[in-house]
Protein backbone atom coordinates (compact mmCIF):
# COMPACT_ATOMS: atom_id res chain seq x y z
CA UNK A 1 0.00 0.00 0.00
CA UNK A 2 1.24 3.49 -1.12
CA UNK A 3 1.78 6.29 1.41
CA UNK A 4 -0.44 8.29 -0.46
CA UNK A 5 -3.53 5.56 -0.72
CA UNK A 6 -2.96 5.11 3.37
CA UNK A 7 -3.46 9.25 4.10
CA UNK A 8 -6.58 8.91 2.36
CA UNK A 9 -8.68 7.24 5.07
CA UNK A 10 -5.88 6.69 8.11
CA UNK A 11 -6.27 9.94 9.85
CA UNK A 12 -9.71 9.45 11.75
CA UNK A 13 -10.08 12.54 14.44
CA UNK A 14 -12.32 10.26 16.58
CA UNK A 15 -9.53 8.10 17.38
CA UNK A 16 -7.43 10.89 18.60
CA UNK A 17 -10.01 12.38 21.26
CA UNK A 18 -9.37 9.72 23.63
CA UNK A 19 -5.89 11.99 24.18
CA UNK A 20 -5.76 12.92 27.57
CA UNK A 21 -5.28 17.45 27.87
CA UNK A 22 -2.36 16.60 29.95
CA UNK A 23 -0.81 14.30 27.49
CA UNK A 24 -1.33 16.78 24.56
CA UNK A 25 0.48 19.49 26.46
CA UNK A 26 2.98 17.63 27.16
CA UNK A 27 3.49 16.24 23.58
CA UNK A 28 2.89 19.92 22.84
CA UNK A 29 6.55 20.54 24.24
CA UNK A 30 8.38 17.74 23.13
CA UNK A 31 10.64 17.71 19.61
CA UNK A 32 8.46 14.26 18.39
CA UNK A 33 5.35 13.41 19.45
CA UNK A 34 3.27 10.93 16.59
CA UNK A 35 -0.01 8.68 17.71
CA UNK A 36 0.03 4.90 16.28
CA UNK A 37 -2.30 2.13 15.94
CA UNK A 38 -1.43 -1.43 16.29
CA UNK A 39 -0.27 -1.73 12.21
CA UNK A 40 2.36 0.89 13.34
CA UNK A 41 0.80 3.33 10.89
CA UNK A 42 1.03 7.05 11.91
CA UNK A 43 -2.40 8.91 12.65
CA UNK A 44 -1.04 11.86 13.99
CA UNK A 45 2.66 13.01 13.73
CA UNK A 46 4.57 16.63 14.54
CA UNK A 47 8.71 17.08 14.49
CA UNK A 48 9.81 20.53 15.18
CA UNK A 49 13.00 20.00 13.27
CA UNK A 50 11.02 18.44 10.49
CA UNK A 51 10.03 21.69 9.00
CA UNK A 52 13.83 22.50 8.32
CA UNK A 53 14.46 19.09 7.23
CA UNK A 54 11.57 19.22 4.43
CA UNK A 55 9.12 16.77 6.52
CA UNK A 56 5.80 17.82 7.66
CA UNK A 57 3.20 15.82 9.08
CA UNK A 58 0.82 15.84 5.58
CA UNK A 59 3.65 13.44 3.96
CA UNK A 60 3.81 11.36 7.17
CA UNK A 61 -0.18 10.64 8.51
CA UNK A 62 -1.34 7.53 7.34
CA UNK A 63 1.57 6.42 6.16
CA UNK A 64 3.74 3.41 8.47
CA UNK A 65 6.79 3.04 9.88
CA UNK A 66 8.33 1.41 7.01
CA UNK A 67 7.65 4.07 4.33
CA UNK A 68 8.44 7.66 5.48
CA UNK A 69 9.94 7.73 8.67
CA UNK A 70 11.31 4.31 9.97
CA UNK A 71 12.91 3.22 13.14
CA UNK A 72 16.62 2.18 12.73
CA UNK A 73 15.74 -1.41 13.90
CA UNK A 74 11.53 -1.83 12.43
CA UNK A 75 11.82 -5.26 14.00
CA UNK A 76 12.98 -4.40 18.28
CA UNK A 77 10.62 -1.30 17.72
CA UNK A 78 7.44 -3.15 16.65
CA UNK A 79 8.52 -5.69 19.47
CA UNK A 80 8.46 -2.41 22.16
CA UNK A 81 5.27 -1.15 20.48
CA UNK A 82 3.43 -4.75 20.99
CA UNK A 83 4.52 -5.18 24.39
CA UNK A 84 3.22 -1.62 25.42
CA UNK A 85 -0.07 -2.66 24.21
CA UNK A 86 -0.11 -5.63 25.81
CA UNK A 87 1.05 -4.75 29.42
CA UNK A 88 -1.06 -1.33 29.35
CA UNK A 89 2.01 0.15 30.56
CA UNK A 90 4.31 2.48 29.13
CA UNK A 91 7.87 1.85 26.96
CA UNK A 92 10.82 4.02 27.35
CA UNK A 93 13.68 3.32 25.38
CA UNK A 94 16.37 4.79 23.24
CA UNK A 95 16.45 4.88 19.24
CA UNK A 96 16.66 6.07 16.17
CA UNK A 97 14.91 6.95 12.83
CA UNK A 98 15.83 7.26 9.38
CA UNK A 99 15.56 10.20 7.07
CA UNK A 100 16.94 10.95 3.99
CA UNK A 101 20.42 8.96 4.96
CA UNK A 102 20.45 10.38 8.33
CA UNK A 103 19.93 9.09 11.45
CA UNK A 104 17.62 11.05 14.30
CA UNK A 105 18.00 9.98 17.91
CA UNK A 106 15.28 10.01 20.35
CA UNK A 107 14.60 8.96 24.10
CA UNK A 108 10.93 7.40 23.40
CA UNK A 109 8.19 7.09 25.80
CA UNK A 110 5.54 4.93 24.09
CA UNK A 111 2.02 5.29 26.19
CA UNK A 112 -0.68 2.73 25.17
CA UNK A 113 -3.76 5.19 24.87
CA UNK A 114 -6.43 3.34 27.57
CA UNK A 115 -10.23 3.90 26.01
CA UNK A 116 -13.18 3.05 28.21
CA UNK A 117 -14.34 -0.76 28.13
CA UNK A 118 -12.07 -1.56 25.07
CA UNK A 119 -8.53 -2.93 24.55
CA UNK A 120 -5.84 -0.53 23.61
CA UNK A 121 -5.33 -0.48 20.24
CA UNK A 122 -3.41 3.29 19.77
CA UNK A 123 -0.12 4.24 21.02
CA UNK A 124 0.96 8.06 21.71
CA UNK A 125 4.84 8.19 21.51
CA UNK A 126 6.38 11.17 22.94
CA UNK A 127 10.68 11.84 21.81
CA UNK A 128 13.03 13.61 22.84
CA UNK A 129 16.00 14.27 20.50
CA UNK A 130 19.60 13.44 21.06
CA UNK A 131 22.72 14.73 18.49
CA UNK A 132 21.90 12.83 15.34
CA UNK A 133 24.72 9.78 14.53
CA UNK A 134 26.38 9.64 10.95
CA UNK A 135 26.00 5.85 10.97
CA UNK A 136 23.19 3.34 12.15
CA UNK A 137 22.47 3.53 15.84
CA UNK A 138 23.87 0.76 18.03
CA UNK A 139 20.74 0.10 19.28
CA UNK A 140 20.53 -1.59 23.07
CA UNK A 141 19.71 -5.16 23.03
CA UNK A 142 15.94 -5.24 24.03
CA UNK A 143 14.73 -9.03 25.36
CA UNK A 144 13.47 -10.99 23.08
CA UNK A 145 13.14 -14.73 24.48
CA UNK A 146 14.12 -17.69 21.59
CA UNK A 147 11.19 -18.71 19.18
CA UNK A 148 10.45 -21.78 20.65
CA UNK A 149 10.29 -20.36 23.74
CA UNK A 150 7.23 -17.98 22.30
CA UNK A 151 5.69 -21.00 20.96
CA UNK A 152 5.55 -22.88 24.28
CA UNK A 153 4.10 -20.08 25.72
CA UNK A 154 1.43 -19.20 23.50
CA UNK A 155 0.63 -22.92 23.36
CA UNK A 156 0.31 -22.51 27.72
CA UNK A 157 -1.64 -19.56 27.07
CA UNK A 158 -3.78 -21.46 24.86
CA UNK A 159 -4.89 -24.12 27.84
CA UNK A 160 -5.49 -21.96 30.18
CA UNK A 161 -7.74 -19.65 27.84
CA UNK A 162 -9.61 -23.05 26.80
CA UNK A 163 -10.94 -24.01 29.98
CA UNK A 164 -12.53 -22.17 33.34
CA UNK A 165 -11.75 -25.23 35.48
CA UNK A 166 -9.31 -23.55 38.09
CA UNK A 167 -7.54 -26.86 39.07
CA UNK A 168 -7.06 -27.10 35.43
CA UNK A 169 -5.72 -23.81 34.82
CA UNK A 170 -3.46 -23.99 37.79
CA UNK A 171 -1.74 -27.18 36.54
CA UNK A 172 -0.97 -26.29 32.33
CA UNK A 173 0.87 -23.12 34.18
CA UNK A 174 2.83 -24.72 36.18
CA UNK A 175 3.60 -27.91 33.88
CA UNK A 176 4.17 -25.74 30.62
CA UNK A 177 6.71 -22.86 32.39
CA UNK A 178 8.44 -25.71 34.14
CA UNK A 179 9.02 -27.88 31.21
CA UNK A 180 8.92 -24.78 28.56
CA UNK A 181 12.05 -23.31 30.87
CA UNK A 182 13.39 -26.05 32.66
CA UNK A 183 12.96 -25.00 35.98
CA UNK A 184 13.89 -26.81 38.93
CA UNK A 185 10.37 -26.22 40.85
CA UNK A 186 7.19 -23.92 39.79
CA UNK A 187 4.44 -23.38 42.36
CA UNK A 188 1.09 -21.30 41.86
CA UNK A 189 -0.61 -19.82 44.78
CA UNK A 190 -4.11 -18.22 44.68
CA UNK A 191 -4.69 -15.37 46.49
CA UNK A 192 -7.63 -13.39 48.08
CA UNK A 193 -7.93 -9.76 48.69
CA UNK A 194 -7.67 -9.71 52.57
CA UNK A 195 -5.71 -13.33 53.15
CA UNK A 196 -3.36 -13.50 55.59
CA UNK A 197 -1.78 -16.60 53.92
CA UNK A 198 -1.48 -18.58 50.52
CA UNK A 199 -1.69 -21.96 49.96
CA UNK A 200 0.30 -24.18 47.24
CA UNK A 201 -2.19 -26.01 44.91
CA UNK A 202 -0.33 -26.69 41.79
CA UNK A 203 3.48 -28.23 41.57
CA UNK A 204 6.34 -28.89 39.01
CA UNK A 205 9.29 -29.97 40.68
CA UNK A 206 12.23 -31.88 39.23
CA UNK A 207 13.12 -35.22 41.12
CA UNK A 208 15.68 -34.49 43.76
CA UNK A 209 13.46 -31.61 45.47
CA UNK A 210 11.09 -32.59 47.71
CA UNK A 211 7.46 -31.70 47.53
CA UNK A 212 5.58 -28.60 49.08
CA UNK A 213 2.54 -29.15 47.73
CA UNK A 214 -0.15 -28.01 50.04
CA UNK A 215 1.69 -25.85 51.93
CA UNK A 216 0.79 -22.51 53.39
CA UNK A 217 3.02 -19.33 52.80
CA UNK A 218 2.45 -16.61 55.82
CA UNK A 219 2.02 -13.36 53.67
CA UNK A 220 3.36 -11.47 56.61
CA UNK A 221 6.56 -13.86 57.47
CA UNK A 222 7.00 -12.78 53.22
CA UNK A 223 7.42 -9.39 52.72
CA UNK A 224 9.16 -9.91 49.75
CA UNK A 225 5.78 -11.93 49.09
CA UNK A 226 3.66 -8.61 50.37
CA UNK A 227 5.60 -6.22 48.24
CA UNK A 228 5.13 -8.37 44.46
CA UNK A 229 1.23 -8.65 45.62
CA UNK A 230 0.56 -5.07 46.40
CA UNK A 231 2.77 -3.80 43.51
CA UNK A 232 1.77 -6.78 40.70
CA UNK A 233 5.48 -6.13 40.18
CA UNK A 234 7.71 -9.88 40.06
CA UNK A 235 10.76 -9.59 42.64
CA UNK A 236 13.38 -12.25 43.98
CA UNK A 237 13.21 -13.65 47.30
CA UNK A 238 14.35 -16.25 49.35
CA UNK A 239 11.70 -18.34 50.84
CA UNK A 240 11.42 -20.93 53.04
CA UNK A 241 9.27 -23.93 52.80
CA UNK A 242 8.36 -26.45 55.44
CA UNK A 243 10.17 -29.76 53.76
CA UNK A 244 12.78 -26.74 51.83
CA UNK A 245 14.75 -24.38 53.79
CA UNK A 246 15.48 -21.06 51.76
CA UNK A 247 14.99 -21.63 48.23
CA UNK A 248 15.65 -19.06 45.93
CA UNK A 249 12.73 -17.77 43.56
CA UNK A 250 11.39 -15.70 41.85
CA UNK A 251 7.95 -14.41 42.37
CA UNK A 252 5.81 -13.37 39.29
CA UNK A 253 1.82 -12.01 40.80
CA UNK A 254 -0.80 -12.92 38.83
CA UNK A 255 -3.70 -10.37 38.66
CA UNK A 256 -6.69 -8.92 36.88
CA UNK A 257 -8.14 -5.37 36.66
CA UNK A 258 -5.34 -3.98 38.76
CA UNK A 259 -6.06 -6.75 41.66
CA UNK A 260 -3.93 -9.44 42.28
CA UNK A 261 -5.24 -12.87 42.38
CA UNK A 262 -2.23 -15.25 42.57
CA UNK A 263 1.39 -15.61 42.15
CA UNK A 264 3.68 -17.95 40.32
CA UNK A 265 6.88 -19.00 42.56
CA UNK A 266 9.91 -20.26 39.89
CA UNK A 267 13.05 -21.67 40.84
CA UNK A 268 15.79 -21.96 38.13
CA UNK A 269 19.25 -23.24 38.38
CA UNK A 270 20.82 -20.72 35.90
CA UNK A 271 19.09 -17.55 35.73
CA UNK A 272 16.54 -16.26 33.16
CA UNK A 273 16.87 -14.29 30.12
CA UNK A 274 15.51 -10.68 29.97
CA UNK A 275 13.01 -12.55 27.36
CA UNK A 276 12.38 -15.51 29.39
CA UNK A 277 11.06 -13.20 32.19
CA UNK A 278 8.72 -11.05 29.85
CA UNK A 279 7.24 -13.81 28.16
CA UNK A 280 6.88 -15.45 32.23
CA UNK A 281 5.29 -11.94 33.12
CA UNK A 282 3.22 -11.82 29.87
CA UNK A 283 1.68 -15.36 30.72
CA UNK A 284 1.28 -14.51 34.42
CA UNK A 285 -1.10 -11.70 33.28
CA UNK A 286 -2.85 -14.25 31.11
CA UNK A 287 -3.32 -16.50 33.60
CA UNK A 288 -4.70 -14.13 36.25
CA UNK A 289 -7.34 -13.35 33.61
CA UNK A 290 -8.10 -16.98 33.23
CA UNK A 291 -8.28 -17.48 37.11
CA UNK A 292 -10.37 -14.51 37.57
CA UNK A 293 -13.22 -15.87 34.70
CA UNK A 294 -12.91 -19.32 36.44
CA UNK A 295 -14.05 -17.79 39.63
CA UNK A 296 -16.57 -15.66 38.20
CA UNK A 297 -17.93 -18.57 36.51
CA UNK A 298 -18.26 -21.09 39.54
CA UNK A 299 -19.40 -17.95 41.33
CA UNK A 300 -22.11 -17.96 38.74
CA UNK A 301 -22.41 -21.43 38.85
CA UNK A 302 -23.30 -21.67 42.63
CA UNK A 303 -25.33 -18.86 41.74
CA UNK A 304 -27.70 -20.37 39.27
CA UNK A 305 -27.73 -23.25 42.03
CA UNK A 306 -28.82 -21.43 44.61
CA UNK A 307 -31.46 -19.86 42.79
CA UNK A 308 -32.61 -23.44 41.38
CA UNK A 309 -32.98 -24.81 44.71
CA UNK A 310 -34.74 -21.46 46.14
CA UNK A 311 -36.90 -21.74 43.39
CA UNK A 312 -37.48 -25.24 44.46
CA UNK A 313 -38.21 -24.85 47.69
CA UNK A 314 -40.39 -22.05 46.58
CA UNK A 315 -42.47 -24.40 44.80
CA UNK A 316 -42.37 -27.38 47.58
CA UNK A 317 -43.46 -24.54 49.49
CA UNK A 318 -46.33 -23.23 47.59
CA UNK A 319 -47.30 -26.99 47.03
CA UNK A 320 -47.22 -27.42 50.89
CA UNK A 321 -49.68 -24.73 51.15
CA UNK A 322 -51.64 -25.78 48.23
CA UNK A 323 -51.98 -29.05 50.17
CA UNK A 324 -52.60 -27.42 53.50
CA UNK A 325 -55.42 -25.32 52.30
CA UNK A 326 -56.96 -28.23 50.37
CA UNK A 327 -56.53 -30.01 53.95
CA UNK A 328 -57.38 -27.45 55.76
CA UNK A 329 -60.69 -27.18 53.67
CA UNK A 330 -61.66 -30.82 54.06
CA UNK A 331 -60.73 -31.18 57.93
CA UNK A 332 -63.49 -28.18 57.35
CA UNK A 333 -66.39 -30.01 55.69
CA UNK A 334 -65.62 -32.89 58.05
CA UNK A 335 -65.79 -30.94 61.08
CA UNK A 336 -69.33 -29.66 59.73
CA UNK A 337 -70.32 -32.90 58.70
CA UNK A 338 -69.26 -34.46 62.15
CA UNK A 339 -71.26 -31.74 64.21
CA UNK A 340 -74.03 -32.09 62.13
CA UNK A 341 -74.15 -35.86 62.28
CA UNK A 342 -73.10 -35.11 66.13
CA UNK A 343 -76.19 -33.20 66.57
CA UNK A 344 -78.41 -35.64 65.27
CA UNK A 345 -76.81 -37.92 67.67
CA UNK A 346 -76.69 -35.60 70.84
CA UNK A 347 -80.62 -34.60 70.21
CA UNK A 348 -81.65 -38.28 69.41
CA UNK A 349 -81.46 -39.81 73.18
CA UNK A 350 -82.27 -36.31 74.26
CA UNK A 351 -85.14 -35.88 72.95
CA UNK A 352 -85.80 -39.78 74.05
CA UNK A 353 -85.20 -38.75 77.72
CA UNK A 354 -87.49 -35.60 77.61
CA UNK A 355 -89.97 -37.64 76.18
CA UNK A 356 -90.14 -40.38 79.00
CA UNK A 357 -89.85 -38.04 81.37
CA UNK A 358 -92.95 -35.81 79.98
CA UNK A 359 -95.26 -38.92 80.22
CA UNK A 360 -93.67 -39.50 83.78
CA UNK A 361 -94.72 -36.10 84.51
CA UNK A 362 -98.14 -35.80 82.87
CA UNK A 363 -98.92 -39.05 85.08
CA UNK A 364 -100.05 -41.12 81.56
CA UNK A 365 -98.27 -44.57 82.68
CA UNK A 366 -101.75 -46.42 82.86
CA UNK A 367 -99.79 -49.60 85.24
CA UNK A 368 -96.97 -49.81 87.14
CA UNK A 369 -95.34 -51.76 84.61
CA UNK A 370 -95.56 -49.22 81.89
CA UNK A 371 -94.56 -46.52 84.69
CA UNK A 372 -91.61 -48.56 84.95
CA UNK A 373 -90.80 -48.88 81.25
CA UNK A 374 -90.38 -45.06 80.50
CA UNK A 375 -88.29 -44.94 83.72
CA UNK A 376 -86.06 -47.42 82.12
CA UNK A 377 -86.41 -45.63 78.57
CA UNK A 378 -85.46 -42.43 79.56
CA UNK A 379 -82.59 -44.20 81.92
CA UNK A 380 -81.41 -45.90 78.41
CA UNK A 381 -81.23 -42.61 76.92
CA UNK A 382 -78.97 -41.16 79.40
CA UNK A 383 -76.72 -43.76 78.81
CA UNK A 384 -76.60 -43.11 75.15
CA UNK A 385 -75.99 -39.81 75.69
CA UNK A 386 -73.36 -39.93 78.28
CA UNK A 387 -71.46 -41.98 75.76
CA UNK A 388 -71.44 -39.85 72.78
CA UNK A 389 -70.38 -37.54 75.43
CA UNK A 390 -67.57 -39.57 76.34
CA UNK A 391 -66.46 -40.16 72.79
CA UNK A 392 -66.17 -36.54 72.26
CA UNK A 393 -64.17 -35.88 75.03
CA UNK A 394 -61.93 -39.01 74.69
CA UNK A 395 -61.28 -37.24 71.08
CA UNK A 396 -60.74 -33.62 72.49
CA UNK A 397 -58.44 -35.37 75.51
CA UNK A 398 -56.53 -37.47 72.90
CA UNK A 399 -55.51 -34.66 70.16
CA UNK A 400 -54.64 -32.21 73.26
CA UNK A 401 -52.09 -35.16 74.35
CA UNK A 402 -53.97 -34.93 78.19
CA UNK A 403 -55.14 -38.27 78.14
CA UNK A 404 -52.99 -40.20 80.97
CA UNK A 405 -52.93 -44.08 80.69
CA UNK A 406 -51.27 -46.70 83.38
CA UNK A 407 -49.78 -49.64 82.29
CA UNK A 408 -50.34 -52.78 83.57
CA UNK A 409 -50.92 -56.80 83.45
CA UNK A 410 -54.18 -57.58 82.20
CA UNK A 411 -55.59 -61.00 81.65
CA UNK A 412 -56.65 -61.69 78.70
CA UNK A 413 -59.56 -64.47 79.10
CA UNK A 414 -61.16 -61.69 82.29
CA UNK A 415 -61.10 -59.29 79.43
CA UNK A 416 -62.90 -60.86 76.85
CA UNK A 417 -64.95 -62.40 79.35
CA UNK A 418 -66.38 -59.04 80.55
CA UNK A 419 -67.05 -57.85 76.74
CA UNK A 420 -68.78 -61.40 76.19
CA UNK A 421 -71.19 -60.59 79.25
CA UNK A 422 -72.11 -57.28 78.26
CA UNK A 423 -72.63 -57.52 74.55
CA UNK A 424 -73.48 -61.20 73.45
CA UNK A 425 -76.99 -60.26 74.77
CA UNK A 426 -77.00 -57.67 72.26
CA UNK A 427 -75.77 -59.84 69.77
CA UNK A 428 -78.42 -62.81 70.28
CA UNK A 429 -81.34 -59.74 70.54
CA UNK A 430 -80.71 -59.32 66.57
CA UNK A 431 -80.87 -62.85 66.08
CA UNK A 432 -76.77 -62.94 65.24
CA UNK A 433 -74.12 -65.80 66.04
CA UNK A 434 -71.81 -64.59 68.61
CA UNK A 435 -68.43 -67.00 69.01
CA UNK A 436 -65.10 -66.37 70.95
CA UNK A 437 -62.11 -68.60 70.29
CA UNK A 438 -58.85 -68.99 72.27
CA UNK A 439 -55.87 -70.43 71.11
CA UNK A 440 -54.94 -73.14 73.45
CA UNK A 441 -51.66 -71.20 74.18
CA UNK A 442 -53.44 -68.30 74.51
CA UNK A 443 -55.48 -68.82 76.90
CA UNK A 444 -53.04 -67.81 80.02
CA UNK A 445 -51.65 -64.80 78.60
CA UNK A 446 -51.59 -61.39 79.70
CA UNK A 447 -52.05 -58.34 78.06
CA UNK A 448 -49.87 -54.78 78.62
CA UNK A 449 -51.96 -51.82 79.20
CA UNK A 450 -54.17 -49.78 81.00
CA UNK A 451 -57.13 -52.00 81.70
CA UNK A 452 -59.85 -49.54 81.06
CA UNK A 453 -58.76 -48.10 77.90
CA UNK A 454 -58.32 -52.07 76.91
CA UNK A 455 -61.72 -52.41 77.75
CA UNK A 456 -63.16 -49.68 76.19
CA UNK A 457 -60.79 -50.19 72.74
CA UNK A 458 -62.91 -54.13 72.73
CA UNK A 459 -66.55 -52.49 73.79
CA UNK A 460 -66.40 -49.77 70.45
CA UNK A 461 -64.95 -52.70 68.31
CA UNK A 462 -67.18 -55.24 69.04
CA UNK A 463 -69.99 -53.23 69.43
CA UNK A 464 -69.48 -51.62 66.15
CA UNK A 465 -69.77 -55.28 64.38
CA UNK A 466 -72.73 -56.17 66.39
CA UNK A 467 -74.26 -52.60 65.25
CA UNK A 468 -73.30 -53.06 61.80
CA UNK A 469 -74.67 -56.66 61.34
CA UNK A 470 -78.26 -57.00 60.40
CA UNK A 471 -77.44 -61.15 59.52
CA UNK A 472 -74.75 -63.45 60.39
CA UNK A 473 -72.25 -64.01 63.27
CA UNK A 474 -69.58 -61.52 65.12
CA UNK A 475 -66.51 -63.97 65.63
CA UNK A 476 -63.58 -62.74 67.83
CA UNK A 477 -60.52 -64.76 67.76
CA UNK A 478 -57.08 -64.53 69.85
CA UNK A 479 -53.84 -65.67 69.28
CA UNK A 480 -50.14 -64.69 70.79
CA UNK A 481 -47.30 -63.94 68.64
CA UNK A 482 -44.00 -64.58 70.29
CA UNK A 483 -41.74 -61.99 68.92
CA UNK A 484 -39.77 -59.89 71.14
CA UNK A 485 -40.69 -56.25 71.35
CA UNK A 486 -40.14 -52.89 72.45
CA UNK A 487 -43.55 -50.87 73.07
CA UNK A 488 -42.88 -47.36 75.17
CA UNK A 489 -39.30 -48.12 75.89
CA UNK A 490 -40.71 -51.87 77.76
CA UNK A 491 -39.13 -54.97 76.18
CA UNK A 492 -42.08 -57.32 75.75
CA UNK A 493 -41.58 -60.90 74.97
CA UNK A 494 -44.95 -60.16 72.42
CA UNK A 495 -47.98 -59.58 71.36
CA UNK A 496 -51.27 -60.61 71.09
CA UNK A 497 -53.25 -60.79 67.64
CA UNK A 498 -56.74 -60.15 68.53
CA UNK A 499 -59.37 -60.69 64.99
CA UNK A 500 -62.99 -59.22 65.52
CA UNK A 501 -64.96 -60.66 62.32
CA UNK A 502 -68.69 -60.22 61.19
CA UNK A 503 -70.54 -60.63 58.08
CA UNK A 504 -72.42 -57.26 58.34
CA UNK A 505 -72.83 -54.47 55.82
CA UNK A 506 -68.80 -54.08 54.87
CA UNK A 507 -67.11 -51.26 53.52
CA UNK A 508 -66.31 -50.00 50.50
CA UNK A 509 -62.42 -50.29 49.59
CA UNK A 510 -62.16 -46.50 48.72
CA UNK A 511 -64.03 -45.65 52.03
CA UNK A 512 -61.91 -48.02 54.36
CA UNK A 513 -58.21 -45.48 54.56
CA UNK A 514 -60.90 -42.65 55.59
CA UNK A 515 -62.46 -44.69 58.95
CA UNK A 516 -59.38 -43.75 61.15
CA UNK A 517 -59.34 -39.85 60.77
CA UNK A 518 -60.92 -37.46 63.27
CA UNK A 519 -64.36 -36.45 62.39
CA UNK A 520 -64.57 -38.72 59.35
CA UNK A 521 -67.31 -41.16 58.55
CA UNK A 522 -67.57 -43.53 56.25
CA UNK A 523 -71.42 -42.77 54.99
CA UNK A 524 -73.18 -40.26 56.50
CA UNK A 525 -76.56 -42.29 55.95
CA UNK A 526 -75.31 -45.23 57.49
CA UNK A 527 -74.64 -43.29 60.86
CA UNK A 528 -78.07 -41.50 60.68
CA UNK A 529 -79.44 -45.30 60.64
CA UNK A 530 -76.84 -46.91 62.99
CA UNK A 531 -76.35 -43.87 65.18
CA UNK A 532 -72.99 -42.76 66.54
CA UNK A 533 -70.53 -39.74 66.21
CA UNK A 534 -67.98 -41.73 64.09
CA UNK A 535 -64.91 -41.11 66.64
CA UNK A 536 -64.98 -44.77 67.88
CA UNK A 537 -62.19 -46.33 65.23
CA UNK A 538 -60.38 -43.30 65.93
CA UNK A 539 -60.10 -43.03 69.77
CA UNK A 540 -59.74 -47.06 69.13
CA UNK A 541 -56.28 -46.29 67.19
CA UNK A 542 -54.88 -43.94 69.24
CA UNK A 543 -55.64 -45.62 72.55
CA UNK A 544 -54.01 -48.26 71.12
CA UNK A 545 -50.85 -46.55 69.62
CA UNK A 546 -50.80 -45.05 72.74
CA UNK A 547 -49.83 -48.12 74.45
CA UNK A 548 -47.52 -49.32 71.67
CA UNK A 549 -50.67 -51.79 69.70
CA UNK A 550 -51.91 -51.25 66.28
CA UNK A 551 -54.82 -51.56 65.06
CA UNK A 552 -56.42 -52.23 61.04
CA UNK A 553 -59.45 -52.54 59.27
CA UNK A 554 -60.17 -54.66 55.87
CA UNK A 555 -64.06 -55.58 54.24
CA UNK A 556 -63.98 -56.91 50.84
CA UNK A 557 -66.62 -54.76 49.72
CA UNK A 558 -69.79 -53.36 50.37
CA UNK A 559 -71.78 -56.11 51.95
CA UNK A 560 -69.52 -58.79 52.26
CA UNK A 561 -68.60 -58.36 56.07
CA UNK A 562 -65.64 -56.54 58.23
CA UNK A 563 -62.60 -57.29 59.87
CA UNK A 564 -61.05 -55.81 62.47
CA UNK A 565 -57.22 -56.46 63.61
CA UNK A 566 -55.18 -55.27 66.82
CA UNK A 567 -51.58 -56.15 67.68
CA UNK A 568 -51.86 -55.30 71.51
CA UNK A 569 -48.48 -55.84 73.55
CA UNK A 570 -48.51 -58.96 75.70
CA UNK A 571 -47.31 -58.47 79.86
CA UNK A 572 -43.44 -59.31 80.46
CA UNK A 573 -43.96 -61.29 83.01
CA UNK A 574 -45.57 -64.02 80.13
CA UNK A 575 -43.18 -66.75 78.72
CA UNK A 576 -44.35 -68.75 76.34
CA UNK A 577 -45.13 -72.59 77.74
Amino acid sequence: MSGSASRSTAANPLELAWITPSAAQLASTADLYYVQDLLGRYLSFAWRSGQWLGLNSEQVVGSYLSEQFTPVDLNLYLARMRRAMHRGRAEQFRTGFRFQGQVYVFDLTLSPILQPQQASTLLLVIGRQQEPLPEALPEPPIAIAPPHHAKLFAQIAWDIRRTLDPETIWRHTVQGLGQALGLQRCLLCPYELGSTAIAIVAEYRQAHLPVVLGEQLAIARNPSLADALLSLRPTQAVVDFERSPAEPIWMVPTGYQDHPNGVLLLRSAEELTAGDRDLVWELADQVGTALAHARLYAQSQALALELQRANQTLLEQQQALIEAHRQSEALSQLKTDFLANTSHELRTPLTGMIGYLQLLQDDLAETPEERQEFIAGAYHSALHLLGIINDILDIARIEAGRLQLQAETVPLRNLLAEVETCLRSQAQAKGLVYRCRIAAETESVALWGDRQRLLQVLFNLVGNAIKFTLTGYVEVRATAVWQPLCANGQNLPGYLRLEIEDSGIGVAPERQGSLFQPFSQADSSLTRQFGGSGLGLVICRRLLESMGGIVELFSPGEGLGTTVTCLIPLAPAIIPS
